[in-house]
């Protein structure tokens, strides 16, 4: 099995991993007594996917992607999953494991916030129109739909007026405004 830092030094060599992920993945392997490669390209992948604007990584994006970098008959996640340095959020860890994904700590705790107060918000509006009230605006609002099309726009306008969070998605040209 080869070291630790020649492998993160190949890994950064050929800019699969930035300076930063560099750092945490030998930070990783300093904090576990194993302090093997399988771990410090578990931690490397894992920061790198921040890098590239997720918050986290799949497991089975991780294995494959780390697949490179070690020996077949390791499983990454497996050994990511024994290791202290990870944890189901329970305990802190550096690197978190949650519903098949792994976190940098910090992400998974947006998250988890952002969760929590998305939830909260997600509410009927205290003041909201009654539905009696609200058909005759959506009437004049919007045209009446084809036979059997549901109209999305109505629907979204509607929630948005009966709900304190509403969260309206779609491509350019499909009247979200």
């Amino acid at each position: 099995m080869s070291r630790p830092e020649d492998t993160l030094r190949v890994m950064r060599d050929e800019e699969v991993i930035s300076d930063l992920d560099l750092h945490l993945a030998r930070l990783v392997t300093r904090m576990d007594p194993a302090g093997d490669v399988t771990l410090a390209v578990a931690a490397a992948m894992v920061s790198a996917s921040s890098s590239r604007g997720d918050t986290g990584i799949e497991r089975g994006v991780l294995i494959a992607e780390a697949a490179r970098w070690l020996a077949d008959d390791i499983d990454v996640a497996d050994r990511l999953d024994a290791s202290r340095v990870s944890s189901d959020g329970e305990t802190l860890a550096p690197l978190i494991r949650d519903r098949g994904r792994y976190y940098l700590y910090r992400y998974w705790d947006y998250e988890c916030r952002l969760a929590v107060a998305l939830g909260s918000r997600n509410a009927d509006a205290e003041d909201a129109p009654e539905a009696n009230r609200l058909r005759p605006v959506l009437d004049r609002l919007f045209a009446t739909a084809a036979d059997g099309e549901i109209d999305w726009q109505r629907i979204a306008a509607a929630l948005a007026l009966r709900r304190r969070l509403a969260i309206v998605s779609g491509g350019p040209g499909t009247g979200k405004t």
